[in-house]
């Protein structure tokens, strides 16, 4: 039995499942690819998916802009709120596509200061919270 949440796994991305190795495809992969092929709609969310991951991979504003303007009036509810949300932020995908820039080191301290503040909440004043995250050895 295949659940609902491998399917979509499988829709969104057809090479899971496959060993790179040898090529050899595994029980979901099959029975996935049997579900598919026999929907519509699937092969066309499949084709929806594909077509954006390789905007992603090959860094393309303009197959960006083409792709939200194709996909702006889908027939798919979720789709369509997908689209909206990339406009709602679009300079932000756009960068994230052109530049190789990443604010995880950032991030990443944040979270960790957060992690130490909610460990301290109610036992000590700033000094002391300062102090741990000076002398903290994880950052």
């Amino acid at each position: 039995m295949l659940s609902v949440r491998k399917l979509a796994i499988h829709v969104a991305n057809p090479e899971w499942g496959v060993n790179k190795e040898t090529g050899e495809c595994g029980v979901s992969y099959l029975l996935s690819e049997k579900i598919i092929s026999s929907s519509v709609i699937l092969q066309n969310l499949r084709e929806i998916s594909s077509t954006f991951r390789k905007i992603l991979s090959e860094d393309s504003i303009q197959e960006l802009r083409n792709w939200l303007e194709k996909y702006k009036k889908s027939p798919y509810e979720k789709i369509v709120s997908f689209v909206k949300g990339i406009k709602r932020d679009q300079q932000a995908v756009e960068n994230a596509i052109t530049y190789s820039w990443t604010n995880g080191i950032v991030e990443g301290s944040v979270n960790r200061l957060k992690t130490i503040k909610r460990s301290m909440y109610g036992r000590a004043n700033f000094q002391l919270l300062r102090r741990k995250i000076c002398l903290s050895t994880t950052g």
